[in-house]
């Protein structure tokens, strides 16, 4: 099941959308930035894209609750794939991860770890 909801508030646009079991919220400001927090079952994650200084960046932060586990990431700007490799989370159980990315209509981070896998999606 798929439910999305949007609202326009001063200008901003927020979004809930809720797919099997996550949820993700989405705000889309005036300052051409796009973010969201959303979990995969007990994952938090944010993901978020913005351009400053004529460079777009994706900004995603993955929580978990184990340290020094290695986790595969694949990041897709539409359908160019940005970055594909392993990260490991730091002694907080985190990772961070910043990378340019072109204009697209998507952002996806899938990021995978012994069968599960979350996938963190922006839509402008």
């Amino acid at each position: 099941m798929k439910t999305r909801t949007s609202i326009l508030i001063g200008g901003t646009l927020v979004a809930a959308l809720v797919v099997g079991g996550g949820t993700a919220w989405a705000v889309l400001d005036d300052h051409d930035a796009l973010s969201q927090r959303g979990t995969c079952d007990a994952l938090v994650y944010d993901l978020g894209v913005e351009t400053e200084d004529g460079v777009r960046e994706l900004d995603y932060e993955l929580q978990t609750t184990e340290p020094g586990r290695a986790w595969e990431l694949r990041v897709l700007a539409g359908d160019v794939v940005v970055l594909e490799g392993e990260r490991t989370t730091d002694p907080d159980g985190e990772i961070d991860l910043d990378v340019a990315v072109p204009e697209a209509a998507t952002y996806v981070v899938e990021s995978s770890l012994a069968g599960t896998t979350c996938v963190a999606e922006l839509r402008r």
